[in-house]
């Protein structure tokens, strides 16, 4: 064979460096802006409705009850958290500056 010819083949490396100098280096954009704005206000027009419907049902419920048992709930609400925090004091918890028992 002729040794002119073999030596204008490319070699390997330089094939696979010319191959990934035409990728990118980052993944392209499967949507455009104004398609992923549109699905975005989409979302958010739903999670709106969804927030109004379940303050409505909210307020029905609270209608339904009675004023004794707002007022218990409440109560109940305030010992549980006093328990709560009777069982959790301010200050206990990790410290850096005592060793662990």
């Amino acid at each position: 064979m002729n040794p002119l010819f073999l030596s204008k083949v490319p070699s390997y490396d330089v094939a696979n460096n010319f191959c990934q100098a035409l990728t990118l280096g980052h993944n392209l954009p499967t949507v455009s802006i104004e398609q992923a704005g549109e699905m975005e206000y989409k979302e958010l027009v739903e999670k709106t409705i969804r927030d109004a419907e379940r303050k409505i049902a909210n307020d029905r419920e609270e209608g339904l009850k009675s004023a004794e048992q707002v007022e218990d709930e409440a109560v109940n609400k305030a010992r549980a958290w006093d328990d709560w925090k009777d069982d959790h004091p301010w200050g206990e918890g990790n410290s850096k500056l005592r060793p662990c028992s």
